[in-house]
């Protein structure tokens, strides 16, 4: 294990990048989603394939978040922690639209 060298972003590294593109993906599955169904769909359940796709894409992340941390945070606490940051913010975006949706 190389730690970083300077100036180098841990955004490349995939433990970084992969939970924010898992993330985007889970977000477009519930556009997708709101756009062709949401209207058509009375308040049921969530059983449908793309809840399932959904909850694995936001499940399947946290061991690459874990991961991530557990490598990174004690050779460069500051950038993992703002690459950690924005994982969050797109973990809880996906998940404050469903629970929007819900209300």
């Amino acid at each position: 294990m190389k730690p970083s060298a300077p100036g180098t972003s841990l955004i490349k590294q995939t433990s970084a990048w992969l939970p924010l593109l898992m993330s985007l993906a889970a977000l477009t599955l519930i556009l997708v989603y709101v756009v062709l169904y949401y209207p058509l769909q009375e308040r049921a359940g969530d059983e449908s394939g793309f809840a399932h796709a959904f909850q694995l894409l936001m499940l399947l992340q946290l061991p690459f978040i874990l991961w991530f941390v557990i490598k990174w945070l004690p050779k460069d606490p500051g950038q993992t922690l703002r690459i950690l940051g924005l994982q969050s913010l797109a973990w809880f975006g996906a998940v404050g639209l469903i629970y929007w949706l819900e209300k």
